[in-house]
């Protein structure tokens, strides 16, 4: 198992079985991270995309780590035991080497430093594997908490993204045009 720990929290990357749990058997996904799992979970952004993961995972178990991140919290820091508050990734998917930045919380966890943690976190990860110096994002303009995380973790606004026409109004949901982030490994660290 592939685990990141910070002050407060856990994170544990996907893996084929978790990603196929979390779809099929939610004791099984609640035993494969120990963890608590609220009612509300999964949001419905990762429960679209969480059986092509575990397809993913299944043809290549290396993807270990590049595929997503469950985000938990330890214990008494939101409840007496580990509750399961979200998760975030840096991966590229398809046959784009780009390394794309991006989490999500559960609503009741919001506005608690959760998720600049669990980005930083993940972010430092990845930095630390061979050959990656660059990891990008987008959010929308007025969507401010997010940019605050990008900006916390070192990511650089570029401008809008090439992507901004194709962002369905139900996702812009009125904050503005789709903004392009950049973060890069520092030359010293390289």
């Amino acid at each position: 198992m592939l685990e990141i720990f910070t002050p407060r929290l856990r994170l544990i990357a996907f893996t084929a079985e978790s990603a196929a749990a979390a779809i099929a058997d939610r004791a099984r996904f609640a035993q494969l991270l120990s963890a608590a799992i609220p009612g509300d979970w999964p949001p419905v952004d990762l429960a679209d995309v969480q059986g092509a993961i575990a397809a993913k995972l299944t043809a290549d178990p290396t993807q270990t780590g590049w595929c997503g991140w469950y985000v938990i919290a330890k214990p008494g820091i939101v409840g007496p035991e580990p509750t399961l508050i979200g998760s975030a990734g840096c991966g590229s998917w398809g046959a784009s080497p780009t390394l794309l930045f991006g989490y999500g919380l559960l609503p009741a966890f919001f506005g608690q430093g959760f998720a600049s943690e669990a980005a930083r976190a993940v972010i430092e990860w990845a930095f630390r594997q061979p050959g990656v110096t660059r990891v990008e994002a987008t959010t929308f303009e007025r969507h401010i908490a997010s940019v605050k995380i990008l900006e916390r973790c070192g990511f650089i606004a570029q401008g809008v993204s090439p992507d901004d026409a194709a962002a369905p109004e139900s996702d812009r949901q009125g904050r503005g045009r789709l903004i392009h982030f950049v973060c890069e490994l520092p030359s010293s660290a390289v």
